[in-house]
């Protein structure tokens, strides 16, 4: 891994405090590059962006970049400097957008690299218009065909409001369908669901992990499911530069401490106490390749 960077973008000093360390599981480094105007893919720059968070400061360790736009995907070449910043790389198509047959070519390549330690984000999104959904299932299976025993799934599901255990269950039934080893290291990314549909998912799919993030307790059946789900298996996302912490207009990873404040109260600990153990997660996931230390929910 690269040298750590704190939130304010600084080399990490022997002569400051020691911070907790953080690992931001899940955030999008194009996407947060366009809205913050930089040039380039920089993690450096991002995190010295002007939206930071300095009210709980940490030492960002390594990060999971999710690559899931065609028109942003990177190119081959710039593969290794990505990983040179300590990061890694997700490459998938997501559900809301469509490649086409020259892009999806390029998405071959890039998952074929070793580089690229992940498929995704992928998956299933109701919030698009009901006309769509089963093209995004036909893009999913498509996608999912350059899925490799040496690759994590990195899966996006979003259901209409109140119907989220639905848009699980759909996702679930379709990739037992497709059908998706059970032994398949998967990070389901920004978890929505309830302890019902968590139980299900487990039985299913014993090696995921679950992220969750600023909105964890925006429900009450989410905030359960979160509270009652096995440390072990908890990944710690920004989603940046989605949900940023008030007042920036954008996120970047320099919000996992805010994110981390956010999970503390429902775990019942501290906000570093949930960085140091998803960080823990993350690296176990995704630097050894591991699936989660719990065995049960």
């Amino acid at each position: 891994m690269a040298r750590p960077f704190s939130p304010l973008g600084g080399r990490a000093s022997a002569h400051t405090p020691r911070l907790p360390e953080g690992f931001d599981a899940h955030f999008h480094l194009d996407r947060t590059s366009l809205r913050l105007g930089l040039k380039g893919l920089s993690l450096q720059q991002v995190v010295q962006g002007k939206d930071k968070d300095s009210l709980y400061p940490f030492t960002l360790t390594g990060g999971t970049a999710v690559f899931c736009d065609p028109d942003t995907w990177p190119d081959p070449k710039e593969l290794p400097a990505l990983r040179r910043m300590g990061l890694v790389l997700a490459v998938g198509l997501h559900p809301k957008k469509v490649a086409s047959s020259t892009q999806f070519a390029c998405l071959e390549t890039l998952l074929s690299s070793p580089n690229v330690s992940a498929v995704g984000e992928v998956g299933i999104d109701h919030t698009a218009p009901p006309g769509e959904w089963v093209g995004q299932r036909l893009r999913l299976e498509k996608v999912l065909q350059l899925l490799t025993p040496a690759k994590i799934l990195v899966l996006h599901c979003r259901g209409l409001p109140g119907g989220e255990d639905d848009a699980l269950f759909s996702l679930l039934m379709h990739l037992q369908c497709i059908p998706i080893s059970a032994t398949q290291l998967i990070h389901l990314h920004h978890f929505q669901g309830s302890m019902g549909v968590l139980r299900r998912w487990i039985q299913s799919y014993p090696n995921t992990y679950f992220g969750v993030g600023s909105r964890a307790d925006s429900l009450p059946g989410r905030r359960v499911a979160v509270a009652e789900l096995h440390r072990s298996r908890v990944l710690l996302e920004s989603d940046s530069p989605h949900f940023p912490c008030k007042p920036n207009r954008h996120g970047t990873p320099a919000d996992l401490g805010w994110t981390g404040a956010m999970i503390a109260p429902i775990w019942g600990c501290t906000w570093q106490e949930v960085l140091a153990i998803t960080a823990r997660n993350a690296r176990c996931l995704y630097v050894d390749g591991l699936p989660p230390e719990s065995t049960g929910q």
